[in-house]
């Protein structure tokens, strides 16, 4: 559990990380790092702020702002596993039983 936990912070850490980066990038210095920090952190919590600059933001930036809300509403390790593909599936399993006590 501590192994996933520190995946799972560790790669939301990235993804923001690019997509503030890319955002900067697209904008060439029209908006403040400030803002566009704000504005990617919100998509990514998908909590719906913003700081107003979203209408003014290049094609390549509102690209990367989409991805990161779709990324953020999915979550991680959905989108990691979607990404990844569907692993070959097992040759037998053992039955599982829920035994109710009380």
């Amino acid at each position: 559990d501590m192994q996933r936990s520190f995946a799972v912070i560790s790669l939301a850490l990235a993804i923001t990380f690019v997509g503030v980066l890319s955002v900067v990038r697209f904008e060439d210095g029209k908006h403040d790092l400030l803002s566009i920090f704000f504005e990617t952190m919100s998509a990514f919590g998908t909590c719906g702020l913003s700081m107003g600059i979203t209408d003014g933001l290049q094609l390549g930036s509102k690209i990367v702002i989409m991805m990161l809300m779709f990324i953020g509403r999915v979550g991680l390790l959905c989108f990691v596993v979607m990404l990844g593909g569907k692993s070959t599936p097992d040759k037998f399993h053992y039955p599982k039983e829920r035994i109710q006590i009380g």
